[in-house]
């Protein structure tokens, strides 16, 4: 609590929980101060929320944040007392004015006031604080002297909280925001994070680019709505391609999607702001990423990630096609010798032209014709790959099992056999009747004919209708597919999407990165991989525990649970982002034709590793 006493001046702004007045201590210095409403003093979730913003931020100091000093006592008119939380005092207007007064904004505009917002959000979750409601009327843009270029000022943390969920009061656990910059995670507090202020700093930037909201709905709950299911609307026809990847990927439904720190966001745009070459930002934001998807899950649509035989979205097994002693049979549905549907046929031929690197296609069996059921769909596969194949084909609306050995050894398999070999051989009895006068005779031509007829539908019967055409062998080396193995081996039993986002993230992070220094740093981006897939382990475990407990009566034990949560979580994002930082040195390298290894990128990576296998070991 600041000791000395100050006057209550004019109003500065008022909003729904507390107001600012201009307020002056006795050596006449002016400040900014703010009360909460005299309405609001029985309210405990305000004014908790009123006494945390002046604890989180005193002491902070960045140019990007208005500054909080802490906790004074004021003076009004009448003589009468009032607590406020003493701030800078910043001279101008709000973002959502200048917005709305000069919008859409020239690109060069939107990239330094971007870039000074990124700034100062990397500062603020430096130390902790997710700010929650970032929007542009919680932006002061304070003016210079003539000439000078505005500054642009962070206000307003009332609901922000510390990134450590440890001691703080219960309404860090609810869901709190402004429709209009919420991120698709803010309906589950525990997902919030550093990259959720991220996704509302992509909102204020389509916003100052096109001067509407991204997603705009006629109430709150429809642009919730929007913020989860729909792509991000168009940009400007005339906007960069750094800016518009930029832009798109804060948007990013997933947070595992999104870039990993504010800094490297503001880097970026700072880039974009002084009319630097764009080529590094997107290559590094696009490219690498784009080559690591090869086909999509037969369960959820997403795109498959490249040597890795799980969906990262919903967890399903991918098909795969390795050689070995198993086979798959289609049984249904229907009932023996019904055909196919012919809907769900088309949409698994349509699935195999989707994910060439199966190496499998539709034969005449299944292209030309319809099949009666069971259908032989593949043979001459591992037991693993069976299994995955049946999961997919289940994910289709097929009922399918996984045998071992020759197909006709298959029950349904052999019954759809005699029931062929009986019609064929019915057909040929009633075209061969009368033909001959010597019963004998034609016995044994019958006899020829049925077993010729068994034969050939067995054989019929028992043919894949798909047929192999050929599949590029795992290019990775034993570290990583060592690693990658470990990936397959956990994600089915992630219970949160987002953890199988945040691991898909890293996964992309490598395989990009493995494109840019070549297969030499196998063994560290291996160990990078190892190290995510463990702490996604964790993380997950964590969850699963403190979804048994009621967070806003959270005892001791679930607090000291919070804070190892946000430990781990906080390393994830660090093995992001120096993961991010490495392939955007190596991407820069390569555009200036010099050595594509970076000594000083690798030893960032190295010491990441490390200090994840210290938690490891905590």
């Amino acid at each position: 609590m600041l000791s000395q006493r100050y006057q209550i001046g004019r109003l500065l702004g008022r909003g729904a929980v507390a107001s600012v007045h201009a307020v002056t201590d006795a050596d006449g210095v002016v400040y900014a101060g703010k009360f909460l409403h005299a309405s609001r003093d029985g309210d405990e979730s305000a004014t908790a929320r009123f006494g945390q913003e002046a604890r989180l931020l005193e002491g902070l100091s960045h140019p990007n944040l208005v500054r909080v000093d802490g906790s004074a006592i004021g003076v009004d008119d009448a003589g009468n007392e009032r607590s406020f939380v003493r701030m800078e005092l910043v001279e101008g207007c709000g973002l959502d004015v200048l917005v709305a007064r000069e919008a859409p904004m020239p690109e060069a505009r939107v990239a330094e006031f971007g870039r000074q917002l990124a700034e100062g959000l990397a500062y603020a979750h430096g130390h902790g604080i997710v700010h929650r409601d970032l929007k542009p009327a919680n932006v002061l843009v304070q003016v210079g002297d003539a000439g000078a270029d505005p500054v642009l000022k962070i206000a307003d943390f009332g609901m922000a909280r510390a990134s450590s969920l440890s001691g703080v009061e219960a309404g860090a656990l609810t869901v709190l925001g402004t429709p209009d910059y919420m991120a698709p995670e803010s309906i589950e507090p525990l997902a919030v994070d550093a990259r959720t202020d991220l996704y509302a700093l992509g909102c204020m930037l389509f916003e100052m680019l096109t001067a509407t909201v991204p997603f705009p709905a006629a109430t709150p709950f429809g642009v919730l709505r929007r913020h989860r299911e729909d792509p991000v609307p168009p940009l400007p026809a005339d906007l960069s391609p750094a800016m518009r990847a930029i832009v798109q990927s804060l948007l990013a439904k997933s947070p595992a999607d999104r870039p990993p720190s504010a800094g490297i966001v503001a880097r970026r745009l700072a880039q974009i702001a002084a009319g630097e070459s764009a080529l590094a930002l997107v290559g590094e934001a696009g490219i690498g990423i784009a080559e690591s998807i090869t086909s999509s899950c037969a369960g959820c649509g997403h795109p498959l990630v490249a040597h890795v035989a799980v969906c990262l979205n919903c967890g399903l097994a991918s098909a795969t096609l390795e050689a070995g002693s198993f086979g798959v049979v289609i049984t249904g549905p229907g009932e023996v010798g019904d055909k196919m549907d012919a809907q769900l046929r088309q949409q698994l031929l349509v699935w195999l032209d989707q994910n060439p690197q199966l190496g499998l296609e539709g034969g005449k069996g299944l292209k030309q014709r319809i099949p009666r059921l069971p259908v032989v769909f593949v043979t001459r596969v591992s037991e693993r790959s069976a299994k995955a194949m049946v999961a997919s084909l289940a994910a289709l609306g097929f009922a399918a099992e996984a045998i071992s050995g020759a197909a006709i050894r298959h029950p349904q398999v052999r019954s759809k056999a005699g029931k062929l070999a009986g019609r064929v051989g019915l057909i040929a009895m009633t075209s061969m009747g009368g033909m001959f006068n010597n019963g004998v005779w034609v016995i044994g031509v019958l006899a020829v004919g049925a077993v010729g007829a068994l034969i050939g539908t067995t054989v019929h019967s028992a043919r894949s209708v798909t047929r192999g055409t050929g599949r590029k062998p795992d290019a990775l080396g034993p570290e990583l597919r060592a690693a990658f193995d470990d990936v397959e081996a956990l994600v089915p039993t992630l219970d949160q999407p987002r953890h199988r986002h945040a691991l898909r993230a890293v996964i992309r992070q490598v395989l990009a990165l493995r494109k840019r220094i070549g297969a030499e740093q196998d063994e560290q981006l291996a160990l990078a991989l190892t190290r995510a897939t463990a702490t996604t382990g964790t993380l997950a475990r964590i969850d699963r525990q403190l979804s048994e407990v009621d967070l806003n009566l959270a005892d001791d034990n679930t607090r000291a649970l919070l804070h190892q949560r946000d430990l781990w979580s906080g390393r994830m994002l660090e093995l992001s982002g120096a993961l991010e930082g490495l392939r955007a040195r190596a991407t820069a390298t390569q555009l200036r034709a010099a050595e594509a290894n970076d000594d000083g990128g690798l030893d960032d990576l190295r010491a990441t590793v490390e200090a994840l296998e210290e938690v490891q070991s905590l």
